[in-house]
């Protein structure tokens, strides 16, 4: 049994990325989208798969064989579901997820990626990169050689790491947001759309601008 947790834009995205990635063979091979309890999309339908509520799910099919897939965009809310996945589903498998646009050496352990990664279409890893686990690399992303990305980070569309860039765990990335060279990324960082960093950033906090700036500690 296939389950999608998130039911919101990310959740269609990475619905679309299983497709393309683990055909399957009709809509009803995945079985839900899974809401967090409360959310007013439980009870409506995403291309004729239901969306359920946590709790419901949990409780049903809490000792299933199941393929669990993690549609959720925001890196802190993802890490929070993991959780709750880890805690409640004694038979689940993460899966891995690449896009078959999505170009990379392919040569024996020239790139290591996690589970339950995501990189959507169009996304170039080159060579000695490490994904971490639960890490999303959305569309039209780049991660250059010498490059690690900590679990559960998230790159939004069109974002360019480059060579022997160090992004630490829980990290989230805006759109289009350039890194240069060598920067490491402090963990639980955020950089907002459009950001160009130049220098390490070496306490979390949201930043902005080119060259990026605290915003927030």
């Amino acid at each position: 049994m296939r389950v999608m947790f998130g039911a919101r834009g990310c959740a269609r995205d990475a619905y679309w990325l299983l497709h393309e990635t683990r055909p399957l063979t009709d809509e009803s091979d995945l079985h839900a989208f899974v809401a967090a309890d409360g959310a007013e999309e439980i009870g409506s339908l995403i291309r004729d798969v239901r969306i359920v509520a946590e709790r419901e799910f949990f409780a049903s099919f809490g000792d299933q064989q199941l393929e669990a897939y993690l549609g959720v965009g925001a890196t802190e809310p993802r890490f929070r579901v993991h959780a709750k996945c880890r805690a409640a589903l004694t038979n689940a498998v993460y899966p891995t997820l690449v896009h078959p646009s999505v170009r990379y050496d392919q040569r024996a352990g020239a790139v290591q990626i996690g589970e339950g990664v995501m990189v959507c279409a169009g996304s170039t890893l080159t060579t000695e990169v490490v994904i971490g686990d639960f890490v999303h690399i959305n569309l039209h992303c780049t991660v250059a050689h010498c490059a690690e990305i900590g679990a559960f980070s998230t790159l939004s569309p069109g974002c360019h790491v480059s060579g022997g860039v160090r992004i630490g765990e829980r990290c989230f990335l805006g759109a289009g947001v350039v890194i240069g060279e060598n920067i490491r990324i402090a963990a639980g960082t955020v950089i907002g759309a459009g950001a160009t960093v130049v220098k390490h950033i070496t306490a979390p906090g949201t930043y902005v601008g080119t060259p990026a700036r605290m915003l927030i500690r």
